[in-house]
């Protein structure tokens, strides 16, 4: 069974709640090449495989940056790919790694447009982070967020570890409230806005979180378009607790329904079966209502389903609802 997930919003929220640690796997270029995925539990493990903490370097500072921000270790990738093409096929690999939150130190719209659509046409429950001034309107995915200023070890660095730190503040919050109101201890170097240009910036959609000695400013990826007053597409998304908590459902209805739908299963049970999992959902702490979830035939193709489910985060006002296709 494979659930591709769909999701519309009924109303944007911010809240706070207790911490919930997330994995992060890092994709960047390094001064040594290293097969495969590696998994780094300390700064000098990183030097030995990935070269000393330089520019030279971008994904032992990386690296460095995360287990500074609390991470007890992460995932890393060496980035060998100089084409598209090229990129897109080890991006895909890199897939494999058991992080849940991405960071990559490619900034170039066109490749960071490629990562996203590798994202989407697996129907990966990943989150990608990645730095600069990329355009929102291009990165349209819930799937990729875009951190900016630069933030830096020192004012003539060169590597930017925004989408990293970015990537730490989140990890370390609720898998419900996706962030709000984190704090990371970093003492380098962080490009700050002037009052003008953070309010102009917040007028365009983002986000502020805090670092110390600095602003780190998100723009986030987007989970739908809508139409403003003019009829001009908003781009703004503010939260990434959507596709958390979504993946989150969305994954435990998956190991849920997979082994008692094995054999064929009818509209009706996977219904009954789906409620019985976002009650059982509810009665854990996770979720504060939900609705009645709805089967009907796949016309296209008779080996599947499409299975609507609505539900409210626990301690929020939103109301999530998502389709997804159910192949037996």
């Amino acid at each position: 069974m494979a659930l591709r997930p769909g999701v519309t919003i009924t109303t944007q929220y911010r809240t706070y709640a207790q911490s919930e640690a997330y994995p992060i796997a890092l994709y960047a270029k390094a001064a040594k090449t290293a097969s495969g995925i590696q998994f780094i539990q300390s700064p000098a493990q990183a030097a030995a495989v990935f070269g000393d903490n330089t520019d030279q370097s971008p994904l032992t500072r990386l690296i460095l940056l995360c287990l500074e921000g609390g991470a007890t270790g992460v995932w890393a990738m060496c980035r060998t790919a100089e084409t598209q093409t090229a990129l897109e096929t080890e991006f895909a690999s890199f897939l494999a790694t058991q992080g849940e939150f991405l960071v990559t130190d490619v900034e170039q719209e066109s490749l960071l447009i490629a990562m996203m659509e590798v994202l989407e046409e697996q129907g990966v429950r990943k989150i990608l982070f990645a730095a600069g001034e990329a355009s929102a309107q291009q990165i349209n995915s819930m799937r990729c967020v875009l951190a900016c200023p630069a933030v830096k070890w020192e004012e003539t660095g060169t590597v930017n570890l925004a989408a990293a730190a970015a990537a730490v503040l989140v990890s370390q919050s609720s898998r419900i409230t996706g962030g709000n109101g984190a704090k990371m201890e970093f003492f380098g170097w962080v490009e700050e806005f002037t009052e003008a240009q953070k309010e102009e910036k917040m007028e365009q959609g983002y986000s502020v979180l805090e670092l110390s000695g600095g602003l780190l400013t998100l723009i986030r990826g987007i989970d739908t378009c809508t139409q403003d007053e003019l009829g001009n597409t908003d781009y703004r998304y503010f939260n990434l607790s959507t596709p958390l908590i979504l993946d989150y459902v969305v994954g435990e209805l998956e190991s849920y329904l997979t082994p008692l739908c094995l054999g064929g299963a009818t509209l009706d049970g996977i219904e009954s079966l789906c409620a019985a999992k976002l009650m059982q959902l509810e009665q854990e702490g996770y979720l504060s209502a939900y609705g009645a979830p709805s089967a009907v035939a796949e016309e296209r193709d008779p080996s599947c389903c499409l299975l609507t489910v609505s539900f409210t985060p626990a301690r929020n006002i939103v109301t999530i609802q998502a389709t997804l296709l159910v192949q037996l």
